[in-house]
C-alpha cells in the first residue's frame, strides 16, 4: 500500500483497484503544485475505485469540499459518519454508526466508536488490514479532575475491547492521535492502543504542524517492536514505493523502495506504475536483487521514464527529500580545466551558467545534482551534451570549443579567467602541403589551411560558419566568423593551371580532385607543375613538405649572392656570384638555366628550384657590364636585401 499524508488527520492509501481518502481537511495554501498532485493522482483516477472517509462533523475531520471531487470523477463514493448534517447527496453516500459492518465489492469495513464525536474506521481491502481512529483517543488532559480521566478511561478500554473481541488478524496499518495540547499525555493513548491491539505499522496522526511528536511516538513503538511510519511534512508520500535518486560512476539511476529504504519485491514493481516505463529490453541494467532483468534503472536518455518521473510526488533523493524540478531555463557551459599539466591532459565538464555545482546530464533538456533543471538549449546537429565530457591535450580544446559552439548555439563557455570576445571575420590563409610521392611517381597535393590548431579538413568537414580560438596574450575566448574563399580562390587558380599543362602536353587525364581539395598528379604532370609553378605560390602561401620533391631530383633552394663592387657615377659595378647548395653559379648562368628550364641542375643532379619572383628581382636588379661583371643601379639598392631573403 502507498500512504500519501495530506494534513492534519487526512491521507490517501493507495492499493492496486482502490484508493481510500481518509478525514480530508484541507491543503496548506502554499502547496500548490502537490495539490495539483494530489488530485492527479488520487481524485481524478479512472482505473481506480476511490472511497471518501470522513468520521466526523468535526472542521478539522470534515470539509463539504469534498463533495466537489464528484465533478473531477463521479464515480467517487463516500463513507460518512451519520452525525455529518445538512448533506444530500443520494446513493453515493454511505451513512454509517458504531456497530455497522459493511461490504462494498471486495471491501469491508467495520465501524467503531469514538471517544469524542463520530466512529472509528477499520477497513479490509486487498489483504491488507487499515484502522484510522478520527478522534478515537485517550483524551486524558492535564487539568482533568479524577472524574473525567476515569470516565474517559472507561469509554476509550470499552471501544478497545470491541475491537479485540471481533478478533481481526494484525493490524497492517493504524493511524493514531498523538495530540500535543495533551502536554505529558500526548502519546498515551497510542502507547494503550499498540499494547492492546496487535499492529504493524503506526502512523501518528492529529498534530497539526508540530513534528516533534515523531520522535516521542517512536521510542514508545520500538518498545513494542512496532514501526513507525513518520511524517515530515504535508502532501507527501510517507509509505510505499518510493522511486529514490542515486548515483555511481556510471550516472543516475533509481531505486525502488520502501520507507524504510529497503528494495521492494518483484510483485510489488510490476503492480506499480513505473513498471510499464522500465526499459525491460535492456536486461542487464535494471533492478538488482532477483533476476538479470531488474537490475537498477539507469536514467539516461530515458526521456519517458523521465517524463513520468516529473510528475511524482514521491520520486525522492536518498533522505527522502523530494526531488525538485526547476522550471527555468538553463544555459549549459562547457569548461576546460587543466587535469594534469605534466602530462599535458585537460578535462572538460558542462556545468549550468547560473549554478555553481557539479552536474550530469541526463537527456539533452535535463541535468541533475540531486536537483533536475530544465536547459536553455538549442540543439543543430547529431552531437550530445555529453559527448563534451572528456579528456583532451590543449591542441584540442579549440576544436571542442568550435564544435560545441556549432551544435549547441546557446552554450558559453569557460577556460581559467579569460573573457569572451567577437572578432572580426578571418580571412584563412590557404597552403599547400605536399604529402608524398608514391610508387608511380604520382604526386599527393593538398590545399588547406589553418585556423590556429584547427586544420581545414576538420573546419570543412564540420561545415564552420564561426571558429573560437585562444588568445594566451590577452587572455580571450574569441569568437570569429570565418571566410573561407582564398581556399577555394587557390584551388580553382591550381586548376587553371593543371589544365593548361594538360593542354600543353597533350593528355587526356592531368589529375585527381576530391571534395577535400586533395590532388593526385601523374609524374609528367607533377614535374610540369613543381619546375615551372610551384614556387611561383611561395610568396602568397606556405608550402609544406618540400623536402619529399627529392624523389624527383627536385629541391626548392634558397640562392646567396656573392661579390666585390665598386661605385661608378649612379651605379655599382663589380663580380657577383650565387651560392646554389655550395655551388657557385655566375647570375648569367642562373638566368640563362632557369630561362631554359625553370631550374638549376647542380653537380648531383639534383634540379634546383628556385623561387619565380627572385628570378624576375634579379633579372631587374643585376644589369650584365663589361668582361662579365654586373651592374646594380642605385636606385634598385633598396631592394638588395628583398632578394637575399627570397627562395
Amino acid at each position: 500500500m502507498n500512504i500519501y499524508y495530506i494534513y492534519h488527520s487526512g491521507f490517501a492509501v493507495e492499493g492496486k483497484n482502490h484508493i481510500l481518502i481518509f478525514d480530508y481537511y484541507r491543503i496548506p495554501k502554499e502547496k500548490t503544485e502537490e495539490k495539483e498532485y494530489f488530485f492527479n493522482k488520487y481524485i481524478r483516477q479512472e482505473e481506480k475505485k476511490v472511497y471518501v472517509f470522513s468520521s466526523h462533523s468535526h472542521a478539522d475531520h470534515f470539509n463539504p469540499e469534498i463533495f466537489s471531487w464528484k465533478k473531477e470523477n463521479p464515480k467517487i463514493r463516500y463513507i460518512l459518519s451519520e452525525d455529518i448534517q445538512n448533506v444530500s447527496f443520494g446513493e453515493k453516500i454511505i451513512w454509517v454508526r458504531e456497530g455497522d459492518q459493511i461490504e462494498i465489492e471486495d471491501m469491508k469495513i467495520f465501524v467503531y466508536g469514538s471517544t469524542d464525536a463520530g466512529v472509528s474506521f477499520l477497513v479490509s481491502v486487498e489483504e491488507t488490514l487499515l484502522f484510522h481512529a478520527g478522534d478515537f483517543h485517550l483524551w486524558h488532559w492535564e487539568d482533568d479532575t479524577p472524574e473525567e480521566e476515569n470516565s474517559m478511561r472507561k469509554e476509550y478500554f470499552r471501544i478497545l475491547e470491541r475491537i479485540k473481541r471481533d478478533r481481526h488478524p494484525m493490524i497492517d496499518y493504524a493511524f493514531l492521535p498523538v495530540d500535543p495540547r495533551l502536554g505529558k499525555y500526548t502519546t498515551e493513548g497510542l502507547e494503550a492502543f499498540v499494547k492492546e491491539i496487535d499492529s504493524l505499522h503506526v502512523i501518528p496522526m492529529h498534530f497539526w504542524e508540530n513534528y516533534f511528536v515523531m520522535e516521542e511516538a517512536k521510542s514508545i513503538l520500538e518498545e513494542y517492536g512496532i514501526q513507525l511510519i513518520p511524517v515530515k511534512q504535508a502532501m507527501e508520500m510517507i509509505h510505499g514505493i518510493f522511486y529514490m535518486l542515486k548515483k555511481e560512476e556510471r550516472g543516475y539511476y533509481i531505486d525502488l523502495v520502501d520507507s524504510y529504504g529497503k528494495k521492494v519485491s518483484k510483485e510489488e514493481i510490476e503492480m506499480d506504475p513505473i513498471y510499464s516505463y522500465i526499459p525491460m529490453e535492456q536486461e542487464d541494467v535494471f533492478f538488482a536483487g532477483w533476476d538479470k532483468k531488474y537490475e537498477r534503472i539507469f536514467l539516461e536518455n530515458q526521456e519517458e521514464l523521465l517524463d513520468f518521473l516529473k510528475g511524482q510526488n514521491d520520486f525522492v533523493r536518498e533522505d527522502f527529500q523530494k526531488i525538485t524540478w526547476k522550471e527555468g531555463r538553463y544555459s549549459p557551459l562547457l569548461c576546460i580545466r587543466e587535469k594534469n599539466l605534466e602530462e599535458g591532459l585537460y578535462e572538460s565538464q558542462i556545468e549550468l551558467s547560473e549554478i555553481d555545482e557539479d552536474i550530469h546530464i541526463i537527456t539533452e533538456d535535463i541535468a541533475a545534482n540531486g536537483n533536475f533543471y530544465l536547459l536553455q538549449n538549442r540543439r543543430t546537429g547529431f552531437y550530445e551534451l555529453k559527448d563534451f565530457v572528456t579528456e583532451l591535450r590543449f591542441q584540442e580544446v579549440e576544436k571542442l570549443m568550435t564544435l560545441a559552439h556549432k551544435h549547441f548555439p546557446d552554450m558559453d563557455f569557460r577556460y581559467r579567467d579569460y573573457k569572451r570576445i567577437e572578432t572580426e571575420t578571418l580571412l584563412l590563409k590557404p597552403q599547400i602541403l605536399i604529402e608524398k610521392i608514391v610508387s608511380d611517381n604520382s604526386l599527393y597535393l593538398r590545399i588547406g589551411a589553418e585556423v590556429s590548431n584547427m586544420d581545414y579538413k576538420f573546419l570543412k568537414d564540420n561545415a564552420f560558419e564561426e571558429v573560437i580560438t585562444l588568445n594566451s596574450r590577452e587572455k580571450r575566448i574569441q569568437f570569429s566568423k570565418i571566410d573561407t574563399s582564398p581556399v577555394t580562390g587557390l584551388v580553382e587558380e591550381v586548376l587553371k593551371i593543371l589544365v593548361k599543362i594538360q593542354r600543353e602536353l597533350g593528355i587526356r587525364q592531368a589529375y585527381y580532385l576530391d571534395e577535400d581539395y586533395f590532388f593526385i598528379l601523374p609524374e609528367q604532370v607533377a614535374r610540369e607543375f613543381i619546375t615551372k609553378h610551384l614556387l611561383q605560390f611561395a610568396n602568397r602561401y606556405p608550402i609544406a613538405g618540400s623536402d619529399k620533391l627529392k624523389k624527383y631530383n627536385i629541391k626548392a633552394v634558397k640562392p646567396r649572392i656573392t661579390g666585390n663592387f665598386h661605385y661608378s657615377i649612379d651605379f655599382l659595378e663589380g663580380e657577383a656570384e650565387i651560392d646554389i647548395e655550395g655551388e657557385k653559379f655566375s647570375i648569367q648562368e642562373v638566368l640563362s638555366s632557369y630561362q631554359k628550364d625553370s631550374y638549376i641542375v647542380l653537380s648531383d643532379g639534383t634540379n634546383a628550384l628556385i623561387n619565380k619572383k627572385y628570378i624576375e628581382k634579379l633579372e631587374r636588379i643585376f644589369k650584365e657590364g663589361e668582361e662579365n661583371k654586373v651592374k646594380i643601379s642605385f636606385f634598385d639598392l633598396p631592394i638588395i636585401d628583398d632578394i637575399i631573403e627570397e627562395k
